[in-house]
């Protein structure tokens, strides 16, 4: 919600342990609304989420992920823009002691995930102006992640493989319609990600983001806070092993999401909270706890053109 929006996947539990909610969820989508319009833009993205394990074959007990995405985006015209966003990974796993003669297990792995390819595109803007009160936008996006995720292995036997991606090509989608009135404003985000199978036969479910969120604009001197309170709704599909179901992957859950963001000139900061309502993941054998997402972005103002009258007159 790069976040973005904003998808939770999970684990397979094969020989080779995809992680798909480290490697396979989209990072580009974002909850700040200045990201909905079209603009260039550079930044960076913190995000942390924190699962534990009730049920675990391989003795999980819990995993911590903290994502940092780089992106930038670049809008030729105003009505479209091309974002690239690239993740780095780190994840602590905390293992059961299985008895008296095992140590407490932790591990440690880092490693970039999926990069991302994206193009947004503005095909309805009628702002409020004049005897409009109300004012309407729709974006529509498409694009492409490849495969740049590393694969992790463990040395131990005891510990998990994973990857931090699906090794392979996906397809995104989305779509973004906002409304708003006076200060107010309401912004419907969807997202599908369209998955194919990898060199290891393996086809990890499709995933779809439903967000709606109310947001408030207020302008206090140069600074422009908008606080904004959301409902969030993830699921994906199970994953496939050479067309063979996996049974312990496939997912869904419902969060809320509160945040705020700050604006002075050309820099933004966002900074959210989401709270799981309710969910189903790993057949109910892992649970995500509370995370948090922190974004700090440059927006770059496009150069103004100079007709040649008003150049003469300069």
């Amino acid at each position: 919600m790069y976040k973005f929006l904003f998808s939770v996947l999970l684990c397979c539990c094969y020989s080779i342990y995809a992680c798909d909610f480290c490697g396979n969820s989209p990072a580009l989508l974002n909850t700040d609304i200045l990201s909905v319009q079209p603009q260039s833009s550079i930044g960076t993205s913190v995000q942390y989420r924190n699962y534990k394990f009730l049920t675990s074959n391989e003795n999980m007990k819990r995993s911590q992920i903290v994502t940092q995405n780089f992106f930038v985006s670049y809008a030729p015209k105003s009505w479209v823009d091309i974002r690239l966003s690239m993740p780095i990974i780190w994840m602590l796993n905390d293992y059961i002691v299985l008895n008296q003669n095992t140590p407490k297990l932790k591990e440690k792995k880092f490693g970039p995930g999926d990069m991302i390819l994206f193009s947004n595109f503005r095909v309805l803007s009628k702002p409020a102006i004049g005897n409009r009160r109300v004012g309407h936008t729709l974006n529509l996006g498409t694009g492409m992640s490849f495969p740049t995720g590393s694969k992790k292995e463990s040395t131990n036997l005891i510990l998990q493989d994973f990857n931090f991606g699906t090794q392979t090509v996906s397809f995104l989608f989305s779509g973004t319609y906002s409304m708003s009135i006076n200060n107010w404003g309401l912004v419907n985000a969807a997202f599908v990600r369209l998955n194919i199978y990898n060199k290891n036969h393996t086809k990890y479910g499709n995933s779809y983001t439903y967000q709606i969120t109310g947001n408030y604009t207020h302008f206090f001197k140069r600074i422009t806070v908008i606080p904004m309170l959301g409902l969030k709704f993830d699921a994906s599909q199970k994953n496939l092993h050479n067309s063979i179901i996996q049974p312990r992957s496939g997912s869904w859950d419902i969060a809320a999401n509160i945040g705020l963001q700050c604006a002075v000139k050309d820099f933004s900061f966002y900074l959210s909270v989401v709270q799981p309502l309710a969910q189903s993941i790993s057949a109910n054998t892992i649970k995500e706890k509370t995370s948090f997402n922190c974004t700090l972005r440059y927006i770059i103002e496009r150069k103004k053109k100079f007709t040649k009258n008003e150049t003469t007159k300069q």
